[in-house]
Parts: C-alpha cells; structure tokens; sequence
C-alpha cells in the first residue's frame, strides 16, 4: 500500500509524540491514589491520599502490554496507519511494549472512549 506525502510526514510525527507519551508514563513517580485511610478518621468531605510506594526498578526484561481501541475498522487506511504505527513501536522497543490493536466499538463506544482510558479499561485510545 502506498502512502500519500501527507502520511508520510504526518505518521512518523504522530508516532512520536504517541511514543514519547508512552515512555513517559512508564516511569517516574507514581500518583497519589485517593483511597480509605488506614488509620483514624477521614476529615468529613475531603478525600485522603496515600503516598506512593517505592517500588523496585522495573525488569530489564519486563513487558508492558497495552489495550489500544482506535477510531477504524480494518480496511480503513487509518487502521493500517494505526497497524503501522504499533508495528513500529513494538519494534523500536524491541518488544518491551506490545500494543493490543482494537476496532472501534471493541471495547466501548466512541462517546465513552475518554472515560474507559481515564479508568484504565483500556490504555490508549485514538480519536
């Protein structure tokens, strides 16, 4: 399949900047969660948080595996730009990150795609 100039450029942009978002969110410090506290009485109204916990250095080895729900189907050019896009990345990580390529619809709809990453039904969508 032969790419337009547009898709060309476009794709390798989009791939980075999807790519250094990955990277970014699999390291550093973790958020606080809001949870119950485990001792004494929570301040009436205002949630309590925990502090992250230090966890060891992620494996050499370890592989993150990621649900990816995008906005085609396949035949659609833009799910074989999205296939390339996760090809690629699969492959600049040397395996490290694999990427679950979902259809639209797969996992929720398309007005409920924001809500399903925002509580980790999915880790990425595309709109």
């Amino acid at each position: 399949m032969k790419l337009s100039s547009f898709s060309r450029i476009i794709s390798p942009v989009i791939a980075l900047v999807i790519l250094l978002g990955l990277l970014a969110g699999c390291g550093g410090e973790a958020t606080p969660t809001t949870t119950k506290p485990t001792t004494g009485a929570p301040v009436t109204g205002a949630p309590t948080t925990t502090a992250p916990t230090t966890a060891a250095p992620t494996a050499a080895g370890e592989v993150f595996k990621w649900r990816w729900q995008s906005m085609g189907v396949p035949g659609m050019k833009s799910y074989w730009l999205y296939e390339d896009f996760k090809n690629r990345v699969e492959a600049a990580t040397g395996g490290r990150i694999l990427i679950d390529l979902l259809p639209v619809g797969a996992v929720m709809g398309t007005m409920e795609t924001f809500d399903a990453v925002s509580k980790g039904v999915v880790e990425a969508a595309s709109s």
